[in-house]
């Protein structure tokens, strides 16, 4: 009987697909193979959400970006809207008020879908 082949780390794999817990190490070779095609990419991917939020952290956005999360309320499929908007006083010309979503944290104004069910 041939030796079976221990990782010494672990990977997270999508839970439909998962045959194992996320803590433990695969232990049979197909196992290993298909642990080995799906570690880079997480980790790539969770560097670099890493990277954009230590960013935001060291830029002062991070909790700007948290308040407009929060205010979303849980909606998993946001509305994105960008542009911007100018308020004057149609008697003098004056700007009243000027908003552009290119300055929010996330680039954009992120607003609920009103889809209950995407809420869920």
């Amino acid at each position: 009987m041939p030796a079976q082949l221990q990782l010494p780390y672990s990977t997270i794999v999508p839970a439909s697909s998962r045959r194992w817990s996320a803590f433990t190490t695969p232990t049979c070779p197909a196992d290993v193979t298909a642990s080995a095609a799906a570690g880079p990419p997480a980790l790539e991917r969770r560097a670099r959400l890493t990277a954009k939020l230590a960013k935001l952290a060291a830029t002062g956005q991070l909790a700007p970006l948290a308040r407009q999360i929060t205010a979303l309320g849980g909606c998993a499929h946001p509305i994105r809207l960008t542009g911007h908007r100018t308020h004057l006083d149609t008697a003098t010309g004056e700007i009243l008020d000027h908003f552009n979503s290119g300055r929010l944290p996330a680039g954009e104004l992120l607003v609920r879908c009103g889809n209950r069910r995407a809420t869920r």
